[in-house]
């Protein structure tokens, strides 16, 4: 009786193996249905940093799995790539704390996929702003 349910077990358990990828088709189950990692590569999302300023300013920014710096002499952007679920963040600080003083206030914007996420007017001795990509 033990060798019957063990055989019957291996038998379920080895049906279950049948939805393994094709291996001629890349993202796709046995079922033709698309699989996890393809829907990762689809989620891709285009982010940009964007500063409006005169200032020089020290700018911090990335996601939180690829930070950068850079230094702005007045308007600035860069754009990074994110599959997603990530959070974006862009901050800055004056070069010369003395020019920033008399200074107007910077805008500091994060955009995924040309939109518009996050938009906001700060004092130009130190700013944040970040968005959650979902």
């Amino acid at each position: 009786m033990k060798r019957i349910l063990a055989a019957c077990a291996t038998v379920l358990l080895l049906a279950g193996c049948t939805n393994a990828a094709s291996p001629g088709t890349p993202g796709t189950t046995g079922t033709g249905q698309t699989s996890a990692s393809a829907k990762v590569a689809s989620n891709q999302h285009q982010v940009e940093f964007k500063l409006t300023t005169s200032l020089k300013l020290k700018v911090s920014y990335g996601l939180i799995s690829n930070m950068k710096t850079a230094t702005s002499n007045g308007n600035w952007s860069d754009t990074m790539s994110s599959a997603g679920n990530d959070l974006a963040d862009l901050s800055f600080t004056p070069v010369d704390y003395a020019d920033a003083a008399d200074a107007a206030d910077v805008t500091c914007e994060i955009l995924v996929d040309g939109e518009s996420k996050t938009k906001e007017s700060v004092n130009a001795i130190g700013g944040k702003c970040f968005y959650q990509i979902p």
